[in-house]
């Protein structure tokens, strides 16, 4: 958040103790601990800080600072507001999604079983280490190996319609993106990863929650409430709208809000 901080235009108008009173007045808004703390006599405090709070330079100072204030707040407000954009509009499978890969059999020799080049290679080492065996013990040699469907098993080839294991369907393996590579609306989104005794668990942000900020912030609630029959689907075209959104690009205009607060300066 940025920092508001006072112009010092005024400073050579004001004696240390009036100074450092208004200072310590925006802190707290508490005139007589105020005064006190700036080091008038606590006797006395209450009534010096009802004279200083109409000082004409304090009371200069104290309305350049609400301006300030306000400024960054509207400031801060818009970034907020931003953040709360990508985070409901962010697609969740940039993060993690669930893909269907082909099963054992899919696209083996005649739908039979499938190694990958690693496992076949195991299988014959051990085949070799038990025929080495058997002819020292002059024992029968084992069977020979069965390659079965065949050798090159690929987890990332689509599910085989025909096939009469899975019959089409695959099977279901969870995928982690890599967060390195997510974008800003994702990364908005992504919380962080904790590891449990079931694998692994992606931690994202509410979208909902997100939507329901947004659709507040916009007054769109209120407006549903004043309305015969189903008004959200309208006030869902209305936040889009708000958000000035156009060709899928998403660019938030704080001065749609409903919610901005009126100047109070002094």
């Amino acid at each position: 958040m940025a920092r508001v901080r006072a112009s010092d235009d005024t400073a050579a108008d004001l004696t240390p103790l009036q100074e450092a009173f208004w200072r310590r007045y925006t802190v707290h808004f508490n005139a007589t601990l105020a005064a006190t703390e700036a080091g008038y006599s606590p006797k006395t405090a209450k009534q010096q800080a009802s004279q200083l709070l109409q000082h004409p330079v304090i009371v200069q100072r104290l309305a350049e600072w609400r301006r300030q204030v306000r400024d960054v707040s509207e400031q801060d407000r818009a970034v907020l507001i931003a953040e709360l954009w990508r985070v409901a509009l962010a697609d969740a499978g940039e993060i993690s999604e669930l893909r269907r890969i082909s099963c054992r059999y899919c696209h083996g020799v005649d739908h039979q079983y499938q190694y990958t080049p690693r496992e076949w290679a195991a299988a014959v080492q051990q085949h070799a280490a038990e025929c080495e065996e058997a002819r020292k013990a002059d024992a029968p040699p084992p069977a020979p190996l069965n390659p079965q469907g065949g050798v090159g098993y690929n987890p990332k080839l689509a599910p085989a319609a025909d096939c009469p294991e899975c019959h089409g369907d695959g099977i279901e393996q969870p995928f982690y993106h890599d967060t390195r590579t997510l974008s800003p609306a994702a990364r908005a989104l992504f919380l962080g990863v904790k590891t449990t005794k079931d694998g692994l668990e992606v931690k994202t942000q509410d979208k909902a929650a997100a939507l329901e900020k947004l659709m507040r912030h916009y007054g769109l609630y209120e407006r549903d409430n004043q309305q015969q029959g189903g008004g959200l689907a309208e006030s869902m075209r209305e936040l889009i709208q708000a958000a000035g959104m156009a060709g899928g690009g998403l660019r938030p205009d704080p001065a749609n809000s409903a919610a901005a607060d009126d100047d109070d300066e002094e």
